[in-house]
């Protein structure tokens, strides 16, 4: 029965790395430090540089489970109303592996109140499916003796983001590319590359001032994605003296997660953990989410306010 299982369980991440491969959908639960991931239009939104680095084991306890590393640099060129941006994402999912490297640019257009930014984000996808690692139960099967692959994909998305100082609402097509299996590949695909396979991420939020030191955000991202069902995401958070943040959120149908960050002077921090709800519940401990990150200060201004918006 254990083998059993074991199989099947091996059988689903190949279908979802699969999955995941044509659609470039990256999921994290704290999505106060993934916006930019999200939505182009988030890079230089806060007027400061920053790096950080992301950490995110899914379903523990599963071998092949989505594993990723992240890294990010986001800057601004304030008197321009540029930001700029370098991301860099790994992903790790049964047999395959998957490296994004990815350059970003967005402007920000002034109004009264409030900002409209377009952003756009290019780069390339490597692309690594390890055969080997398979105990290979079919040995006539073409399709499980190629060995290892290689492929290189271009990336391309495209957002807009409008914003004031409490409020935020954007749209962001993630791959303008299909990025779907080449023909001659284990996996073949027919499909081809148009705008009718293109996926589309909603992000809305709200700062809800409660107290003089407190206040409530709200987050909520829809991903509209080809060929799978749609996805929902919704975080309440709770931010306290603009240095600590706790939250509480849902992924639909699939997990609950609870998020902390904290910042330290220009340091912070954050953790979360997702209870995982769905069919794998029974087969793993959950997943975890780590983020380190750093503000940079210029010699200019060396005056700090860590912003959650």
């Amino acid at each position: 029965m254990k083998k059993s299982y074991t199989i099947l369980l091996i059988f689903i991440l190949m279908l979802y790395s699969v999955q995941l491969y044509t659609q470039n959908n990256y999921r994290f639960s704290q999505i106060e430090q993934s916006e930019s991931i999200i939505n182009n239009g988030f890079v230089g939104k806060n007027e400061r540089s920053h790096l950080f680095y992301k950490f995110r084991q899914q379903w523990l306890n599963i071998e092949g489970a989505p594993k990723n590393h992240v890294i990010i640099y986001n800057s601004t060129i304030k008197d321009k109303n540029l930001g700029l941006g370098l991301e860099f994402i790994s992903e790790n999912i049964g047999l395959s592996k998957t490296q994004s490297l990815n350059g970003k640019f967005a402007y920000h257009i002034k109004f009264d109140e409030t900002k409209l930014a377009f952003g756009i984000s290019l780069g390339a996808n490597f692309i690594n499916i390890d055969y080997t690692q398979l105990e290979n139960i079919e040995t006539s099967d073409p399709k499980f003796n190629v060995g290892i692959e290689n492929y290189l994909k271009p990336s391309a998305s495209i957002g807009f983001l409008w914003y004031s100082h409490r409020w935020y609402i954007g749209i962001d097509i993630p791959q303008l590319f299909t990025n779907a299996y080449p023909k001659n590949s284990s996996f073949e695909s027919t499909t081809e590359t148009n705008d009718k396979q293109w996926h589309y991420y909603i992000i809305g939020s709200y700062n809800f001032p409660i107290y003089n030191t407190i206040a409530f955000k709200p987050i909520a991202v829809y991903k509209l994605i080809y060929g799978a069902p749609n996805q929902l995401d919704l975080n309440a958070n709770f931010i306290l003296k603009e240095t600590y943040l706790l939250g509480i959120g849902y992924h639909f149908n699939d997990a609950i997660n609870f998020n902390l960050m904290f910042y330290y002077q220009n340091l912070y921090f954050g953790y979360a953990y997702n209870l995982t709800i769905g069919k794998l519940s029974a087969y793993q401990n959950g997943s975890h989410e780590i983020t380190l990150g750093y503000n940079l200060i210029s010699r200019k201004n060396k005056t700090y306010s860590p912003r959650f918006f």
